[in-house]
């Protein structure tokens, strides 16, 4: 999932890591705005680029005001995924650049690492 911005679909293209490599091709249908993370088991996020643009608030390249930054869906969507404990998550790399406008997620719970 992700935002299709009033689209039916949107098609996110590969990187291509070498001369002769192929792009790949993958077609999302599914708003992550329409979803709730709790329906989920796990949540695995794919990294780099495709994880920033998930914080991007409408106008598309526009942080807008400030006080919005807390606001984008997929923020939402990663920070109650991460609050949940049933469910399995997958972050890589960029990814917990979602969760920056939200770090609680993130802050120990466990206590192991502070002793």
């Amino acid at each position: 999932m992700t935002y299709l911005w009033g689209e039916e679909k949107r098609i996110i293209v590969s990187d291509i890591t070498e001369p002769d490599g192929k792009v790949e091709l993958l077609t999302i249908t599914k708003e992550i705005a329409d979803a709730n993370p709790n329906n989920y088991a796990i949540v695995l996020t794919a990294a780099n680029y495709v994880a920033c643009r998930l914080r991007g608030i409408p106008p598309i390249g526009s942080l807008a005001d400030a006080s919005l930054v807390h606001s984008p869906t997929a923020v939402r969507f990663v920070a109650s995924a991460m609050m949940n404990p049933q469910i399995v998550k997958g972050v890589l790399c960029h990814v917990l650049w979602i969760l920056t406008p939200v770090p609680e997620p993130l802050e120990c719970r466990s206590c192991l690492c502070a002793r």
